[in-house]
């Protein structure tokens, strides 16, 4: 069913193409591995003004979650002292004492 927004739209019935330009890019929860020479709050400060919506500074274990569309994390992949960036992903340990972790 097609929206009632595109309704009278100079372009109805919208492609699929144009669909696709409409939409907002998808933002996703990022995991970024700092160096270890790096001053990790200095990072969280340039990541940020890169486009990076900081969640967390894991100052500990060297690490910055945050979330950003694909595009930026790929451009976040680019700054000194950024050794890797991977999805947050959730992890589920189940109930003490299950077989199942996963």
């Amino acid at each position: 069913m097609l929206d009632a927004r595109w309704a009278g739209a100079p372009f109805w019935p919208p492609s699929a193409l144009t669909m696709e330009i409409c939409q907002m890019p998808t933002v996703a929860l990022w995991l970024i591995t700092i160096s270890s020479d790096q001053p990790i709050n200095e990072m969280a400060t340039r990541l940020s003004a890169e486009g990076l919506t900081i969640q967390e500074v894991l100052e500990e274990i060297g690490c910055i979650t945050g979330s950003a569309d694909d595009a930026t994390a790929e451009r976040l992949k680019k700054i000194k002292g950024v050794v890797d960036i991977a999805p947050d992903m959730q992890i589920d340990m189940g109930p003490p004492g299950s077989e199942e972790t996963w």
